[in-house]
């Protein structure tokens, strides 16, 4: 028996040193750090060749090597660790093989959990060369809390490397050298060992000159989005990520004026940078500003008079009068957002006409948040889609005096009907009642027995208190049908008191719920009520092409 068992575990352990891993290596190399003079332990060619040594030694399977190059520590929202973590949940992987663990990481309570949780979680064999650490063997008290500890200082490591590489930000912006992750629209960069220049994209080169030139002559900001749009120009988003000037088949996105406008606007383009602008506990006079720092588009003479022209063809200055209040308060929302769009004003004056433009405005980030776009509506065009919706209603339902007598009769119908049900159920009840009472007489007169009795009661109390439970929840039905008509009721006679001339704040309150506006300038309204068949009943109208825009 003994030798039995022992030949069992002989056995186990043989399995567990011979199960295969399917091995992912994951490196990372800080964007902090610089080509010229990089320590070479630290390197993306001596982290593989490490890592791959040792998984040849320890028999492991290499199945991808997963590099994030110029990626801090801090933040894993990183593009190799996401896919690495997706192989992980789709079972393409099954080991996780790391220099050590500054490279997973430097936030120390999201190291732990990953070590702690998440790894154990998902099965996931986990090595660390440098720190000894294999959780095959599992995390034993005293490794466990070194591990905490290194991932802790790691943690304080990159906070203080945050400290000194804004210092030299700050330094290498002082001396005309860009910070930015990213390139302006129309450069590139330049890595040089004392910071990094922007020197102009040659690719783009010709289209934004096309552009200036046109503006410069007196083209409107509106003409010259159409050129582009026209001439398949991607925009500055697309084109960084594919590096494609003209568009592809799939790409709709097309070029917006407002984002021309504040592109043309940019004093990069004049060869200056104005930097630290994001840091937003900084005020404007904190910013780093350096002239003459890269080869500009255009000069100083040529943007005002491109500044020039854009302007002549609107006069905008500030009103004495006092804004009209706000109609559309706690009601118009950017597209999937929380927040309510900010209404604002300008004032518009010529010789021809004075008044004030009011709009709405918010800005829809992508899922990274690297892409910004604008959504947009201007009041009188929300006006005009709101009063084609509530026209439309009014046309659906009839008149207020045909709908009003057959709400009444739909919700005596129901009433009567709940109520024969509460009288059969409280006619059921009460035959339960009597009867429980019948068999504690018979009981009494000992024509059953105790058990019997008490099984007949058990099931009687069971189906009183079932009957029970229906009587109160058809007398909730009552009372919320009531609750519903007397809404439906006042939700038809505030659309009753609608008119042109009389479109309120308090009536819009008591007709809609939500106002929901895309980039593409789609509106989509809920409106709080809804009365009338299936088709009605999500109370959601969407207008795809309003033909006034």
């Amino acid at each position: 028996m003994a030798r039995t068992k022992k030949r069992y575990c002989l056995e186990t352990q043989g399995e567990t040193t011979n199960q295969s891993y399917r091995t992912g290596i994951y490196i990372r190399l800080s964007k902090e750090r610089t080509e010229s003079w990089r320590n070479k332990s630290q390197s993306i060619d001596t982290q593989e060749s490490l890592t791959r040594a040792f998984a040849k030694e320890h028999g492991l399977s290499v199945v991808k090597c997963y590099i994030d190059y110029e990626y801090s520590g801090t933040k894993f929202n990183r593009p190799a660790f996401q896919e690495m973590m997706e192989a992980v949940k789709n079972g393409t992987i099954n080991c996780i093989l790391i220099r050590d663990l500054s490279r997973l990481g430097r936030d120390y309570i999201e190291m732990g959990r990953l070590i702690d949780k998440v790894f154990p979680f998902l099965g996931v064999r986990f090595i660390s060369i440098n720190d000894h650490l294999d959780t095959h063997s599992g995390l034993e008290e005293v490794k466990s809390f070194e591990v905490e500890i290194k991932n802790l200082v790691n943690d304080l490591y990159s906070k203080d490397i945050s400290k000194k590489v804004t210092s030299i930000h700050v330094q290498q912006a002082q001396k005309g050298y860009f910070i930015g992750s990213f390139a302006p629209y129309g450069y590139q960069l330049d890595k040089q060992r004392e910071g990094t220049k922007l020197v102009i994209d040659p690719i783009v080169k010709p289209i934004l000159n096309e552009v200036f030139q046109r503006l410069i002559h007196g083209e409107s900001i509106v003409k010259v989005t159409t050129y582009l749009n026209d001439t398949k120009i991607a925009v500055p988003t697309i084109y960084r990520r594919t590096g494609k000037l003209y568009k592809d088949t799939g790409d709709t996105v097309e070029w917006r004026y407002s984002t021309l406008l504040r592109l043309v606007q940019n004093p990069v383009y004049q060869g200056k940078l104005v930097q630290r602008k994001t840091n937003k506990s900084l005020s404007e006079e904190d910013y780093i500003r350096f002239d003459c720092a890269h080869e500009a588009y255009i000069d100083e003479v040529e943007y005002d008079v491109m500044i020039s022209s854009i302007r002549s063809r609107r006069s905008v200055r500030k009103t004495t009068r006092s804004k009209t209040p706000n109609r559309y308060r706690g009601l118009i929302y950017a597209k999937g957002k929380t927040t309510q769009m900010q209404r604002c004003c300008r004032h518009f004056s010529n010789k021809k006409s004075d008044y004030d433009y009011y709009y709405f405005t918010d800005y829809i980030y992508n899922s990274d948040k690297s892409d910004r776009q604008t959504v947009y509506i201007s009041e009188r065009d929300l006006d005009r889609v709101i009063s084609k919706l509530i026209q439309a209603e009014m046309e659906r339902l009839g008149t207020i005096h045909y709908l009003l007598p057959k709400l009444e009769a739909k919700k005596e119908k129901y009433i009567s009907a709940r109520q024969s049900k509460i009288k059969q159920y409280k006619q059921g009840l009460s035959r339960l009642q009597e009867g429980i009472r019948d068999l504690y007489t018979s009981y009494s007169l000992s024509e059953i027995d105790r058990e019997t009795y008490l099984v007949y009661k058990s099931e009687s109390e069971a189906k009183v208190e079932t009957i029970s439970q229906e009587i109160t929840h058809c007398e909730l039905a009552v009372g919320q049908i009531e609750e519903k008509y007397q809404k439906q009721v006042c939700w038809l006679k505030s659309l009753d008191k609608y008119s042109k001339d009389s479109f309120t704040a308090e009536l819009l309150d008591a007709l809609i719920e939500r106002v929901e506006v895309d980039v593409d300038k789609r509106v989509t309204v809920t409106f709080l009520c809804q009365i009338g068949g299936i088709l009605y009943k999500k109370s959601r109208i969407i207008f795809k092409n309003i033909n006034y825009f």
